[in-house]
């Protein structure tokens, strides 16, 4: 895979973003990547200055004195190919000038950290702490796991269950020699709630067990409970998927996003190519589901099962039967509140004229209603395949 394409199915991390404008760095690899990154932060960077060199297999060697490398916040290894071997000759060409200045990996440690929510600027290098708890979402693509984690997640006792393992890692391990088992140990060791809970989120796609059948996680997995969000309405959600496709739009989270997106919908007209395609979506979850089956049959694994239809009829209840199952809390202890109750018990916590309430008031947009779109595709499908 070239560089290019690798940063491009990495972006979603904001990895190169987050790195601009940090004043001196000196960024050290194999050409092709150097002069990526080169071109990248020429367009980016502001108000920082960065060197860049260009470290190969036939390299006399690096030809940096103790002085200058002093005057660089951090030396950052980059390479699509392999940084670890780039880091260790560079690390024994340097360790007679006993450097304070920080080496560190692009993708082994920044884009760890970015991640976990730690530094950037640090090596990610930590002794695997195991959490209290550990739990992991379980789910297929456009079966509302997003929403249930955002519910999670604004309990502030149960982790932060985001899709950690998808794409960026992904590739990042397929072609770059990135150890995501060492990735999961961090993520599980820095990225927990004060009470030591872990979540995260796997969806069936993008999960590395059946995409790299060399990386075995059912040692650690094993510290995992599982919660299997499944949807009922499968051609709902097939048509939600292939309708994400044609727009682009995979989450709205602000009135500009749901303005643009409801201008695409206007410009969708349905043929029969169209149900023909969602027909194999459709057929897609289906298989989908049935990898989560066997996955779960196999390790004798039994999940709590949630159903999305019922988290939309029922957010509270279904939030706290989740912590419960995860022995978090032992009685019903969340609330979900409406956007103007909530801002009334902020202003109430505010002023300190609640009383000690153990109640989790978390607050929760509305579902938004099915599009008429949608709803004219699921028409049709059942027309044509029931």
């Amino acid at each position: 895979m070239k560089v290019e394409e690798i940063f491009d199915r990495i972006a979603e991390v904001r990895l190169l973003k987050k790195l601009s404008d940090r004043g001196n760095l000196l960024f050290v690899g194999e050409e092709e990547t150097i002069q990526y990154l080169q071109n990248f932060f020429a367009r980016s960077n502001t108000n920082s200055h960065y060197n860049y060199y260009c470290l190969s297999e036939n390299s006399d060697g690096f030809n940096y004195s103790r002085d200058d490398l002093l005057n660089y916040q951090a030396i950052i290894v980059a390479s699509i190919d392999d940084e670890h071997f780039i880091f260790d000759r560079l690390k024994q060409e340097l360790e007679q000038l006993n450097l304070e200045t920080p080496i560190l990996k692009l993708f082994s440690d920044l884009f760890v950290n970015v991640a976990s929510a730690r530094p950037l600027l640090q090596a990610s290098d930590s002794k695997f702490t195991v959490p209290k708890i550990a739990y992991a979402i379980a789910s297929t693509a456009r079966s509302g796991s997003t929403v249930l984690c955002k519910a999670l997640i604004a309990t502030q006792i149960a982790g932060f269950p985001e899709e950690h393992l998808r794409q960026s890692s992904q590739v990042l391990t397929q072609n770059c020699h990135f150890d995501c088992l060492r990735y999961l140990r961090h993520l599980m060791t820095y990225r927990t709630t004060e009470n030591g809970v872990f979540g995260t989120k796997f969806i069936s796609h993008f999960f590395p067990v059946r995409e790299q059948n060399n990386l075995d996680l059912d040692e650690i997995l094993a510290r995992f409970n599982f919660i299997y969000l499944i949807r009922r309405d499968k051609i709902a959600q097939a048509a939600s998927g292939y309708i994400a496709q044609k727009t682009k739009t995979w989450h709205i989270d602000t009135d500009k996003k749901y303005k643009a997106y409801q201008a695409s919908l206007n410009k969708i007209k349905i043929e029969d190519a169209d149900l023909e395609k969602l027909h194999g979506y459709y057929q897609w979850i289906l298989q989908e589901e049935r990898f989560w089956e066997e996955f779960f049959e196999q390790r004798q694994i039994s999940p709590l099962v949630i159903e999305y239809e019922q988290f939309v009829a029922s957010p509270e209840q279904q939030v706290n039967q989740v912590l419960k199952y995860l022995k978090i809390i032992d009685e019903d202890r969340v609330k979900v509140l409406n956007r103007y109750q909530y801002k009334l018990y902020q202003i109430a916590k505010k002023f300190k004229i609640i009383g000690d309430d153990r109640a989790i008031k978390i607050k929760l947009k509305s579902k938004k209603l099915q599009s008429n779109l949608s709803k004219v595709l699921i028409q049709k499908y059942q027309e044509k395949y029931s």
